[in-house]
């Protein structure tokens, strides 16, 4: 029994050499039936279309690599161009200042976000009915933080508050932009030279000239432009 098994899995491994010589005989056959020309363009096609594709790499990446460098040139420009803003034009032209207080509704809103001029008062005085930036002196902040305020009274000038209006030697100022008349009595009292009367268009609830005094011209920092956030309330400040 032994002997016959055996003789039978010998002759399924011949068989299977077969099949394969077979086969192998059969894929030759179909080769070389394809012409050798033929063979040869199609080889030559596919390396060339190999060859084509790395090249392309090769460009692309060269691309890339001069793309990054045109790149890093700009970016390089533009650092520069930021540079010079932060260090001549915040410093001295333009700057944007956050609206901490309710003190200037309703010309000014609390998140308000202004861009002020600070070349402007290096060629000429404050004038008044202008809203200015200031570093506040320490008795109005300790912190001594920018303050947003009107120019009221100018040098020279003497200031009353009385009967809910605002006197400027003698005279009703007019005031459309208020948000309400003041309460309070003030004055009359002579601006000093050198120095000016700023008060908040929210009369009632503000930090001002009527607290702690006259404003010196040295704290004067700029003249509010225009709002530029948030975008519905985009405008110039009046």
């Amino acid at each position: 029994m032994d002997g016959i098994f055996q003789t039978i899995l010998r002759e399924i491994r011949e068989s299977w050499k077969l099949y394969a010589i077979g086969g192998g005989a059969l894929f030759l056959r179909l080769l070389l039936m394809i012409p050798l020309a033929w063979w040869r363009n199609f080889v030559h096609k596919f390396y060339y279309g190999l060859a084509v594709a790395f090249a392309r790499k090769e460009i692309a990446k060269e691309k890339a690599q001069e793309w990054l460098k045109g790149s890093g040139d700009f970016l390089e420009s533009i650092a520069l161009a930021v540079g010079v803003v932060v260090a001549v034009v915040n410093p001295f032209v333009i700057q944007a200042f956050l609206i901490p207080s309710s003190s200037m509704i309703p010309t000014l809103q609390v998140g308000d976000r202004i861009m002020a001029d600070k070349f402007v008062y290096y060629i000429r005085d404050p004038q008044r009915g202008e809203v200015i930036v200031f570093r506040a002196p320490p008795q109005a902040d300790t912190l001594q933080r920018n303050f947003v305020k009107r120019v009221i009274g100018l040098p020279g000038d003497v200031i009353e508050v009385k009967d809910g209006r605002v006197y400027v030697n003698g005279k009703p100022l007019k005031e459309p932009y208020i948000y309400e008349p003041p309460y309070y009595q003030f004055g009359p009292y002579k601006v000093p030279k050198g120095y000016y009367f700023v008060m908040g268009d929210n009369r009632n609830d503000s930090s001002d000239s009527h607290i702690w005094g006259p404003l010196s011209r040295k704290r004067i920092t700029g003249r509010a432009l225009f709002i530029w956030w948030p975008v519905r309330r985009w405008g110039i400040v009046r």
